[in-house]
């Protein structure tokens, strides 16, 4: 059967336009658009725009073919593994974000957490697992990597769900549910019973084995709905406090990395140094945290790109390092924690053209732990900086190269930042700064919605 725009979830667009950035020429002319017809796209967003322009035209059925012609099996085999029938109710919903742009195996978690999602004999327990650990070690990264092995899609049959809770109040929750609803019942008007949307969520699981997985819950309350019936849905927690999650769970503890993963993740994309001096140092005073790891892997990836050798770009980053502050880690006290990564995100910026640098610092003003929107970034950056669509995607793409950004998605558009980083961001920019910029968007803010009432009015 040929394949239809319907069979492909989210996730299997944005998989294949983050993997296919190198062939989208070849599919581009495999297709024979016109040098007008793509020239159009922003740049880095090619994948993106071949993809909207064959669904727009009814052609991604094509897409399979199409990939095996211009030797990309990989692509094809991503495509085949997601053609299923178009049909409502035989939908399986795959809502796996791409955490980053760097994924470090670490087999010892990764197995731990499979095992805890294995079903036991007291439904209590097996209803519901979580990861947990300290902010910035990792908790995300692991769970999205497990939700990515194929034996865990096998053993889920209806799905995975995931939603994303952060600092969110516990009277927006409900609104987190509404989300979910409209994945799980397409073309529903979504409307939610506010007094008991956990039932509802529960009805719209169904009968098959689904995994629901609650990133970053922080209060027993945010989790109520979530884990409210569905007995054949098996839930996923991650969260920093233990106090938050229901008695019985199997909890897997996620602490700092491995000697050697530590290395890979700071040597990511990187040539192999002849020395291990540097490494060893700056191992050493990362205290192997994964979020001071990839802030510091973007800073010697972007040195080897100017033209250093991997052992210069180590050394300028550990010399970068103690010029922005004390290297002192102790990963049992908070704020030691946070002041490393404040020295560390320091440093980082160091690196960033000072236009670049200064839009950054401006991300300071938006909530910690919620996802933003790029129109609203546009608008943001517009206002500050005059940036346009296509220069705000960039930026974006930029950040998230460096590890600044966690996560920068496709579909929807937007950008997270880790909360950790977020508080070190407000510290560097300082209190009156950061005070002005809130001032700034308060007003654009209210300049927006009078525009919109104008609008109104007019119509």
């Amino acid at each position: 059967m040929m394949a239809t725009v319907d069979v492909y979830s989210g996730q299997t667009k944005i998989e294949f336009i983050r993997r296919s950035q190198g062939s989208w020429q070849e599919l581009a002319d495999w297709f024979t658009l016109r040098q007008d017809e793509h020239s159009r796209w922003p740049p880095g967003e090619e994948p993106r725009g071949l993809w909207e322009w064959l669904a727009d035209r009814g052609r991604i059925g094509e897409l399979r073919t199409a990939c095996l012609d211009v030797g990309r099996p990989d692509l094809a085999k991503l495509l085949a593994s997601a053609e299923q029938p178009t049909s409502a109710g035989s939908r399986r919903p795959m809502m796996v974000p791409v955490v980053g742009r760097v994924r470090i195996p670490r087999p010892g978690l990764h197995q731990q957490i499979i095992a805890a999602l294995r079903r036991g004999v007291e439904p209590a327990v097996a209803a519901t697992a979580a990861v947990r650990g300290t902010g910035g070690f990792g908790k995300t990264t692991l769970a999205e990597m497990v939700c990515t092995d194929p034996d865990v899609q096998r053993a889920f049959p209806g799905g995975i769900v995931w939603v994303e809770i952060g600092n969110a109040p516990e009277g927006r929750i409900p609104m987190k549910v509404k989300e979910i609803l409209r994945e799980l019942v397409p073309g529903s008007a979504g409307e939610l019973n506010l007094r008991d949307p956990g039932r509802q969520l529960a009805e719209a699981l169904g009968a098959q084995a689904t995994l629901l997985v609650i990133d970053d819950a922080w209060t027993s309350g945010q989790l109520r709905p979530f884990l409210t019936g569905a007995p054949s849905c098996m839930r996923l927690i991650t969260t920093r406090n233990a106090g938050s999650l229901p008695r019985g769970t199997r909890t897997v503890p996620v602490e700092a990395m491995l000697p050697d993963e530590a290395r890979e993740l700071l040597l990511y994309n990187v040539p192999a140094p002849e020395s291990n001096e540097s490494v060893d140092r700056l191992l050493t005073v990362t205290g192997n945290w994964p979020l001071l790891l990839g802030l510091l892997n973007g800073v010697v990836d972007r040195l080897v790109q100017q033209g250093n050798s991997a052992d210069e770009a180590l050394a300028e980053a550990e010399l970068r390092l103690r010029q922005a502050g004390p290297l002192d880690f102790d990963p049992s006290r908070p704020e030691v924690r946070q002041d490393a990564v404040g020295t560390t995100l320091r440093a980082s910026l160091d690196f960033l053209p000072a236009e670049e640098r200064l839009r950054f610092e401006e991300l300071a003003v938006f909530p910690d732990g919620a996802p933003i929107p790029l129109p609203l970034l546009r608008r943001w950056w517009g206002s500050t900086a005059g940036l346009d669509e296509a220069q705000v995607r960039r930026l974006c793409a930029l950040l998230a190269d460096q590890s600044l950004v966690l996560r920068y998605q496709l579909n929807p558009p937007q950008i997270h930042l880790h909360d950790v980083v977020v508080e070190a961001l407000r510290e560097l920019v300082g209190q009156q700064r950061l005070d002005r910029m809130r001032h700034q968007r308060l007003a654009l803010l209210l300049t927006a919605t009078l525009v919109d009432l104008d609008d109104d009015d007019e119509a």
